[in-house]
């Protein structure tokens, strides 16, 4: 199944900057290499990104930073890194403050995005240009809703901000919290696939952009 859409221009570009009500998700930076070594040291957190029990490498973390800053360059969109966002003064009243000027406060909850899938898994789905959600939480972070509170607003951004008209998710098929995640906010189980010598569970949604 093909993503009907109109081919990117400069206005379909995901935004710096993304919010929800609890948190929020700034464009990853080449500084934020420490932060990510640290991210993707934790076993608990790895073992359900394909990691296995090797431990990354300094340079197996860069390599990884760089590719996913490639990829915002490329393709306008990509990962961000998540933080509990500043307590707003609900006693001032007024509009919400812009998205931009939101400050990021306490350690780092995670990075999730949108992103370009493996030339493998766009074959798998009939679409080699189809964009994946995916996120990956602290473990501090599990339990407390923000698998799904980023899910929705980045699917907001797939459809309002990217004119995206589907989007896909994935998984290995026993993790279970991450399958709930994916059918909370609306995806549909779709098949299995083989991955990376591994078994994948596919799930697809439909988009609607604003007109």
């Amino acid at each position: 199944m093909s993503d009907e859409r109109i081919p990117m221009s400069d206005a379909d570009r995901a935004p710096d900057v993304v919010t929800t009500e609890r948190l929020v998700g700034r464009r990853l930076t080449a500084a934020d290499e420490p932060l990510f070594l640290a991210f993707h040291r934790d076993p608990r957190v790895v073992s359900w990104l394909g990691g296995g029990e090797q431990e990354i490498t300094k340079e197996e973390n860069r390599e990884w930073l760089a590719n996913k800053l490639a990829h915002w360059q490329l393709h306008g969109f990509g990962l961000y890194a998540w933080f509990e966002r500043e307590s707003a003064d609900a006693s001032r009243g007024g509009p919400p403050a812009p998205d931009s000027t939101v400050v990021p406060a306490g350690p780092l909850i995670g990075r999730a995005g949108i992103h370009e899938v493996d030339p493998d898994v766009g074959e798998v789905v009939g679409d080699p240009a189809a964009i994946e959600l995916m996120y990956a939480l602290a473990y501090d972070a599990w339990g407390h809703g923000y698998a799904g509170e980023i899910s929705r607003r980045l699917l907001d951004v797939a459809a309002d901000d990217l004119g995206r008209t589907e989007i896909i998710a994935d998984t290995v098929p026993h993790n279970v919290r991450s399958r709930r995640v994916m059918e909370g906010v609306g995806f549909v189980y779709e098949r299995e696939f083989w991955h990376d010598d591994h078994t994948m569970v596919l799930y697809r949604k439909a988009l609607c952009p604003k007109s």
